[in-house]
């Protein structure tokens, strides 16, 4: 009997022992295909570590048996900070740099402590935030620097954190990301919901570089590359959490590199001292507050600083000479002057661009129609020599100074209007009160100080409105922070009443009356504010 080949056999009309043959044939085939797709494809695999001596004799930390890609080991260190119940850490941004060839470093704290019960510490640059000493149940955060520091923010601890809650205060989410080296990225792993999201992205290209050691910890090396910038990680391979991050040196500050004594910029995070799921040190991170700090519920920015050092005040008569000793202005001379615009100049940037503000301010009066009699312009000199490349003969011209040039040989600006600084700009009107003040650089000073002058010459009392708007914004600064006072400070004297910079009204419920329309509202403390007024078709 004369078999077909195996080619030219097909199903029933092959003989069985064939038949058994094809079908173990096409069951093998397919365990090994199936083998070859997923058993050989390990990128996502993680590495096993391994404990052996080195040629030193010393126990090391090394990989075997698997070969694992960048972004399956940024996953599993992910991963790795969502299974912790706690952690702590005492990391830190590190600047290093050669200034004229010396070697420096700069070092801000950047530490973090957290478990899974809702309490969290920080040591973020300027943030100090941790449970308080007397009560657990309280968490407070203090800003150890700036017009805040007299503020502590008070919270009850929360079952779990989140960024919404930590972040819930705009002043404390811009000032745990105002160092150098960003937001930390510890609290991206612990509590961001996409953690690592802006850094590891469909821009980015991932590659591994040879692995080092830090503090005797063998760590995968990650580079991580946005077009010309590139960031670097460290991993730890045992435990799989972050290291050590490299920030490249273009996110620094321009005035930081464009420094040609500075050299060999450096910038990373170091993550030193790592301790997960033990007991957190929260002694370390509580934050007590002083006799004199507010408690509050969340910050209440101070106002802004206003200078009204003798505004209002009737200044007394003075003159003013020029540098070849002839009088240049006289404040009791007879003269149709409304006004009189007094700048004190010295050899800075901000000072030459605050004359030319004041010269295009100039022309824009006259350009108004305004009498040129009716503002005099004085630019005065408050230093003794002109600058380097000038001389008085023609400082006015180089600088294009508004007015007459006048020196300040006589100290008045000390000692008359108390000028600590330059520029320094002082507005008095034809009675020679001071009506208005502005020390050091102001942007957008041409634009704002015609309108200021035209109302001063229509006799406007500049003087009185700054004091009245001053008094004002201290008022409701005062009336807000008492109103966002934590439960856990003293109560403080509100005032009777304020007016905001702005209001909202939010509907809780809504009714139906035939004759009367009844409002109520509720304050930060939940006090009822009843309101009645008559219904629609009444008024």
């Amino acid at each position: 009997m004369k078999y077909r080949t195996l080619s030219n056999c097909h199903g029933r009309n092959c003989p069985i022992a064939i038949q058994i043959y094809l079908r173990w044939f096409t069951f093998v085939a397919s365990i090994v295909v199936l083998y070859l797709a997923t058993g050989c494809d390990r990128t996502d695999e993680l590495a096993r570590p391994t404990t052996a001596n080195g040629a030193d004799g010393a126990s090391q930390q090394r990989l075997v048996g698997a070969t694992i890609s960048p972004q399956a080991t940024i996953d599993e260190c992910i991963r790795s900070y969502q299974r912790l119940t706690s952690y702590e850490d005492h990391a830190y941004a590190r600047l290093s740099y050669k200034l004229d060839g010396q070697p420096n470093m700069d070092q801000a704290p950047l530490s973090i402590a957290w478990n899974d019960h809702g309490q969290l510490g920080l040591h973020v640059y300027s943030v100090e935030a941790g449970p308080a000493p007397s009560d657990g149940q309280r968490w407070r955060l203090k800003l150890s620097d700036g017009a805040l520091e007299a503020q502590v923010l008070s919270r009850e601890v929360p079952s779990a954190v989140s960024f919404e809650w930590l972040l819930s205060d705009p002043i404390v989410a811009d000032r745990l990301a105002a160092g150098l080296a960003g937001f930390p990225p510890q609290l991206y792993l612990l509590l961001g919901p996409q953690p690592l999201r802006g850094l590891v992205n469909e821009s980015a290209t991932l590659s591994f570089e040879s692995p080092q050691q830090i503090d005797q910890r063998v760590c995968h090396v990650i580079a991580i590359v946005h077009g010309p910038l590139r960031y670097r990680l460290w991993i730890d391979q045992a435990e799989m959490l972050l290291r050590r991050i490299q920030i490249p040196s273009e996110n620094l500050a321009p005035q930081i590199r464009a420094d040609p004594r500075v050299t060999e910029l450096r910038l990373t995070i170091e993550i030193d001292d790592i301790r997960t799921n033990q007991r957190v040190d929260w002694e370390r991170f509580a934050v007590a507050a002083q006799a004199d700090d507010v408690l509050v519920t969340h910050f209440v920015p101070a106002p802004p600083v206003v200078d009204t050092t003798n505004i209002g005040e009737r200044i007394p008569a003075f003159t003013l000479a020029s540098p070849t000793g002839n009088t240049v202005y006289d404040s009791t001379a007879a003269k149709q002057r409304k006004a009189t615009v007094l700048v004190w100049l010295a050899d800075h940037p901000a000072c030459r661009v605050a004359a030319e503000q004041l010269t295009q301010t100039a022309s824009q009066l006259v350009d108004a129609g305004l009498p040129q009699d009716a503002i005099e312009f004085i630019s005065v000199w408050a230093e003794p020599q002109p600058p380097p490349d000038s001389n008085f003969d023609s400082l006015a011209k180089d600088w294009n100074l508004p007015g007459q040039l006048a020196i300040d040989r006589d100290a008045l600006g000390r000692d008359l209007f108390a000028v600590q600084e330059a520029p320094t700009l002082i507005v008095l009107d034809q009675s020679n009160r001071l009506q208005l003040r502005e020390t050091r650089a102001n942007p957008v000073l041409d634009q704002v100080l015609p309108t200021l002058l035209g109302r001063l010459v229509d006799g406007a009392d500049l003087a009185s409105e700054a004091l009245d708007r001053n008094a004002t914004m201290m008022h409701r600064y005062q009336a807000e922070l008492a109103m966002a006072s934590a439960v856990d400070g003293p109560v403080s004297p509100r005032p009777e009443s304020y007016a905001p910079l702005y209001f909202a009204v939010t509907e809780a419920a809504r009714h139906s009356h035939a004759s009367a329309v009844v409002a109520a509202a509720a304050d930060l403390r939940g006090a009822s504010v009843p309101y009645r007024r008559r219904c629609a078709r009444e008024l």
